[in-house]
């Protein structure tokens, strides 16, 4: 008991100094003047997260701060208003939220993936499965061509299966593909026991995930439907004749049916729910589906198929031999714990084949490497029993992974621990909040304000104003309005009826200006109300 206690937290220390270094580094690295945001992956969504969180505080529902438009309020992004609540309880800060969001769900997924593979395979196996499903890295970079096609392998910043991003997933994908493994996990246990406690529980976890990222539990609908048609199929094609129609009765009897009938109604209820909100809510919910799949559908560097399968390293390769071992001796265990780890690649494919109208990159977030990894260590288990001498192939497998993870460790060295650039933005000028903390107390709620794009990416984080241009997806007419931006604040070339139209039809009630002197015929329209250094707040007279 000890023992198991210890590697435990041997491995969760490890895993949450994988995750906070880069972090903590930072910290200790601001150069004066600034301040460090503690930017997690895509600055324009990890500010998005933060102010709907800011929102969360008061409210059940958020406005998108990124358009000056009028929009419906939406419970889309649910988890991070229960995440603005949770701040106002406790006290802590909506950047805290998010990393305690991120660190919950690195403990409830390491939790329920520990209990999947106790399920599956002998205790003896829990550590090296653990040591693959968490370090096997994707496939070193190296190009070559195959028919005069280029092809380009590389883990790829955003299939997130790399060393450092398997363990800080963004929130919300994280808490959610760690529910998928206690969904898979009460599952198995349901088809093993065939007592309906396991599968309500099932399906209770899958569709409160479903409420805040409906991906995973997508992956985990068709992989189900998908093990269903084609367990009884296998059986069908290679039983003995006599024992065909028997073996596929006794497995779907009228217990494992119910069970199958509650698990998928609860599942697809939830999926339905969430679709239909995106649908009926109006831009830029009901937009934003389409545009995912219109933006990254094609095939085009760095949204790459072989950069998609060498994110899965080995696995791929190990998990055919399970396969094989599956098509001769079929279970629905095996057959599904397969299609699980093998179906995001399914639906990449696809997707990118324009059958699938769901954002191909989405299918990476339904943790490949958990399912990937039990399979990988099934199919080790199987090798080294046709061996006498079991540490010859053992420890040529140890070396197969080796390599691979002292690459992907080097790159979280290179890539993600190093600071390589003060100018981005993670480190802001502290001015700037003081600016923020300005219009928090002398301004109204969701009141307008035109500003540049790379600060509208970042105000609504830490105010409650909306922005003329910010985040790509919500703002309305993004690309028309970035030229318009541009225009005003850069280029400074605006006459006096554009400067009215842009200020007028946007209803902008404040000018946020960081970009030098104010032009003569800008200044007719507005007033200054707050001045620090190079940054003016104007107020319109519009």
């Amino acid at each position: 008991m000890m023992k198991r206690i210890f590697w435990h937290i041997f491995f969760l220390t490890i895993f949450l100094t994988i995750l906070y270094l880069p972090v903590i580094n930072r910290i200790k690295a601001v150069p004066p003047g600034k301040t460090y945001t503690k930017v997690h992956r895509i600055f324009e969504d990890y500010y998005y997260y933060l102010s709907v969180i800011r929102q969360g505080r008061g409210n059940w529902a958020e406005v998108d701060q990124y358009t000056t438009e009028k929009t419906n309020p939406s419970r889309v992004h649910l988890f991070y208003l229960f995440l603005g609540k949770i701040a106002r309880i406790t006290g802590i800060s909506d950047s805290d939220a998010y990393y305690g969001a991120i660190t919950v769900s690195l403990i409830i997924f390491y939790f329920y993936t520990c209990r999947l593979i106790r399920l599956l395979l002998p205790e003896k196996w829990m550590i090296p499965t653990l040591l693959i499903i968490y370090l096997a890295a994707p496939l070193p970079d190296f190009t070559f061509y195959l028919f005069d096609k280029k092809i380009t392998t590389t883990y790829g910043w955003w299939t997130n299966t790399d060393i450092y991003h398997r363990l800080s997933l963004i929130p919300h994908h994280f808490f959610t593909g760690a529910l998928l493994i206690g969904t898979v996990f009460y599952f198995i246990l349901y088809l093993r026991q065939k007592k309906i406690k396991p599968a309500i529980i099932c399906g209770l976890i899958t569709g409160t995930a479903n409420l805040f990222f409906a991906v995973p539990g997508f992956i985990f609908l068709v992989s189900v439907i998908a093990a269903c048609i084609i367990f009884p199929a296998i059986i069908y094609l290679s039983a003995i004749k006599p024992l065909k129609k028997n073996k596929i009765q006794v497995f779907f009897n009228r217990q494992i049916l119910t069970g199958l009938i509650i698990i998928l109604a609860l599942s697809v209820l939830t999926q339905a729910f969430v679709y239909l909100q995106l649908k009926l809510l109006g831009h830029p919910w009901s937009d934003n589906l389409i545009w995912e799949y219109n933006t990254y559908h094609a095939e085009r560097f760095p949204y790459q198929f072989f950069i998609f399968l060498s994110s899965y390293g080995t696995l791929p390769y190990l998990m055919l031999i399970l396969f094989v071992n599956t098509i001769l001796k079929p279970t629905f265990e095996k057959i599904f714990l397969l299609l699980i780890g093998m179906m995001p690649i399914i639906l990449y494919l696809l997707s990118a084949g324009g059958i699938l109208t769901i954002n191909k990159i989405r299918f990476v977030y339904g943790a490949p490497y958990v399912f990937g990894g039990i399979a990988a260590i099934m199919a080790i288990r199987l090798i080294i029993g046709k061996f006498h001498n079991k540490l010859i192939p053992a420890l040529f497998l140890f070396l197969l992974f080796l390599p691979n993870t002292f690459i992907s460790l080097k790159n979280y060295r290179e890539r993600d621990v190093k600071i390589t650039n003060y100018n981005n933005n993670e480190f802001i000028p502290t001015i700037y909040f003081e600016a923020a903390d300005y219009l928090n107390g002398n301004t109204e709620e969701f009141s307008n304000v035109l500003i540049p794009f790379n600060i509208g990416t970042l105000l609504p984080a830490y105010t409650h104003n909306k922005v003329y241009i910010g985040h790509e997806v919500s703002t309305a007419d993004f690309w028309g309005k970035y030229a318009l931006s541009n225009r005003f604040f850069y280029e400074k070339d605006m006459n006096r009826d554009e400067v009215q139209k842009i200020l007028g039809n946007n209803r902008i009630e404040y000018v946020f200006w960081d970009s030098g002197p104010l032009p003569e015929i800008y200044s007719e329209f507005m007033a200054p109300v707050f001045r620090k250094e190079h940054i003016v707040i104007y107020k319109t007279k519009i």
